[in-house]
């Protein structure tokens, strides 16, 4: 058996032991309040201090509040998989729901960076 293939199924043996357990809902419906409330904060953080000058939009707001919920929820899985106690996690999931989509967006370039390592290719400079 494989490295990978015992990744993978240890990793299938974690969610559906994470999902069998009594207050799974409770933890995935905290995380997610937590990640809207930190998209919040963020979005207008970024209105009332960002470089640009745009209005309240209600179109900008959701997509926001949608990147941060499934920002929030990528993190919270990283987070368990780490064993992370939960304040430090709640913290860290908040960091990255406020960031949304920017956090995603860097994690993509930190694991393009890592596969042309693995691939022993010189990153490029679009990846920077």
């Amino acid at each position: 058996m494989t490295q990978q293939h015992e990744q993978m199924e240890h990793f299938a043996e974690w969610v559906t032991a994470s999902l069998s357990r009594p207050r799974w809902l409770l933890a995935y419906a905290f995380v997610l309040v937590l990640s809207l409330l930190a998209g919040a904060a963020g979005y207008l953080y970024r209105l009332q201090f960002g470089k640009s000058h745009h209005r309240f939009s209600w179109r900008d707001f959701a997509l926001d509040l949608f990147g941060s919920g499934l920002t929030g929820i990528i993190v919270f899985w990283l987070t368990l998989q780490q064993a992370l106690p939960a304040a430090v996690a709640a913290v860290i999931i908040a960091i990255a729901a406020h960031m949304g989509v920017r956090a995603i967006g860097l994690a993509t370039k930190m694991f393009h960076r890592q596969v042309r390592g693995w691939l022993g290719k010189e990153p490029s400079h679009d990846m920077e």
